[in-house]
């Protein structure tokens, strides 16, 4: 497996930044699970924030449960990303609320999308504000009203 180094994660208001992870602390790998390659771990390749990244194994879904449930606060998500790959790697984003888990956690009732990591280092925000569910095709269509940020 090839890995992926997640360098840094923050929430952005204008004007502040609120850092979420650095992943300085092996505990702030902990926020996050891997579905292959056992737990994760970090790096001292990378870093953007700090010394240290997390090392992602690709392919992998990473998901997490522990961060923040409150985002109305912020703009948007930002991450830095190191793709050392040698090619794209397509990441798909999956973003519920609490409509979404009280409507039994469909794929129509979340947000779904996809962004690209080109190989080296990438930027990635994703906005607060606006997340549709279902797909951009589909669009609200069993709940008619965006993923709720609060």
């Amino acid at each position: 497996m090839t890995p992926l180094l997640l360098a840094a994660l923050a929430a952005a208001a204008d004007p502040d930044t609120r850092l979420l992870a650095s992943f300085e602390k092996l505990e702030e790998a902990a926020l996050f699970e891997a579905s292959q390659g056992g737990p994760l771990s970090l790096s001292g390749s990378h870093a953007t924030e700090g010394r240290q990244s997390l090392l992602v194994p690709c392919p992998s879904y990473l998901t997490t449960w522990k961060l923040p449930r409150d985002w109305s606060a912020f703009d948007v998500l930002e991450m830095d990303a190191f793709n050392d790959t040698g090619q794209v790697v397509v990441v798909t984003l999956l973003v519920g609320d609490k409509p979404w888990e009280d409507k039994g956690r469909s794929y129509w009732n979340r947000h779904n999308g996809e962004f690209n990591l080109v190989p080296g280092p990438n930027r990635v925000a994703i906005p607060v504000q606006g997340l549709w569910r279902g797909e951009a095709g589909s669009r609200n269509n069993d709940i008619p009203r965006n993923i709720d940020p609060g």
